[in-house]
């Protein structure tokens, strides 16, 4: 005689008799039951959300395990692909184009860019000293230097050099050429 227990439907909460071997195997290996198949489909569907975020946990696994492998395989098969059909990517770059360069237009893009090529500048110019270097380029543009130009008269050095080349070179030609190109 076979004997049944009353479960509780793990998608739709109804109650239903389940024979006793189907409950204490689901019990063991940790299942849900479900009252009939439609139940069971739902129960076992998953959001597009969770299966994103199960595929990213796969990919992520993945490249851990291989991530070398990986990407040197991926950059081979895109060199012979590309090396068949160059002009299929040319048309999708072009495809793109506009998309692109609307992007590179947008404001937010723009502060994000200027921050990051002034921290790649920085870490070329001066290395492990990159971060005190932007901090020292964002100090000089807050800083007002005029006052202190006026006070050592540097106020137009390069003007006050030209002139000086113009009326007081040495050979008279450079004196006459300086003078010609003034005009």
């Amino acid at each position: 005689m076979q004997t049944f227990v009353k479960v509780k439907c793990q998608y739709c909460g109804k109650v239903f008799e389940k024979y006793i071997g189907y409950y204490n195997r689901a019990k063991e290996i940790g299942a849900p039951l479900y009252c009939d198949k439609k139940c069971a489909g739902f129960g076992r569907r998953k959001t597009i959300e969770e299966k994103k975020r199960l595929k990213q946990e796969y990919d992520q696994k993945r490249m851990d395990r291989h991530q070398l492998w990986f990407l040197l395989w991926r950059a081979f098969e895109f060199r012979v692909v590309y090396e068949e059909n160059p002009e299929k990517y040319r048309k999708e770059r072009q495809r793109r184009m506009k998309a692109h360069i609307e992007y590179c237009r947008n404001p937010e893009y723009r502060k994000k860019k200027k921050v990051y090529d002034q921290q790649r500048r920085a870490k070329i110019q001066y290395g492990d000293y990159s971060e005190a270097a932007i901090a020292l380029y964002q100090l000089a543009s807050i800083v007002d230097n005029r006052k202190a130009k006026r006070d050592q008269d540097n106020i137009n050095k390069s003007k006050k050099r030209r002139r000086y080349g113009k009326t007081y070179s040495k050979k008279p030609q450079e004196r006459a050429l300086a003078i010609d190109t003034s005009r």
